[in-house]
């Protein structure tokens, strides 16, 4: 089984009970609420960090980044990774609304061109230096999946919602 990125919006509510009870939080980690409110970031994470670092991005975005995917808070302190019955392969954390709201703002900020063209035009270098081995180029692969972080943090703002983010 693979571990990716796994990141869902939650409105207010359904965080408040995800702090306290196990039940919503093991239904929110087995993909039990709307389909469209999660995205599997895949194995991207990695190389995109990589990509924030190499390419001189001010440090407004590479904080955004850096709480898109890692939270501020760990959502339940009771089960950190998780209900015992079923943990995932990290914390499970979280950003409240108003730090979506700085996230999608500062991550519509940030140039996508500018944020890969330093890498490699050849396949085995790029992949070399993204410490990867993508079958698709990651001037392509990577580009697909700032988009998808930065529409979902828009959608997350637009909708008033907050973000929980895991490993699994």
């Amino acid at each position: 089984m693979a571990i990716t990125q796994q990141l869902a919006m939650v409105t207010q509510s359904e965080l408040d009970l995800c702090k306290t009870s196990e039940t919503a939080l093991n239904t929110l980690i087995w993909f039990k609420f709307t389909a469209n409110r999660y995205l599997d970031l895949n194995w991207a994470p990695v190389g995109l960090q990589i990509c924030f670092e190499q390419s001189g991005q001010t440090l407004s975005a590479q904080k955004a980044f850096d709480w898109s995917l890692n939270g501020t808070k760990v959502v339940n302190p009771e089960c950190p990774e998780g209900p015992p019955s079923d943990t995932v392969y990290s914390q499970i954390t979280f950003l409240e609304i108003d730090q979506v709201q700085l996230v999608a703002k500062n991550l519509q900020e940030v140039v996508a061109d500018t944020l890969f063209a330093w890498i490699p035009k050849d396949l085995a270098e790029a992949n070399a230096v993204l410490r990867t081995d993508l079958t698709v180029h990651p001037k392509i692969y990577y580009p697909q999946m700032f988009h998808q972080l930065r529409q979902f943090y828009q959608t997350a703002a637009q909708n008033n919602m907050a973000t929980v983010m895991w490993w699994d």
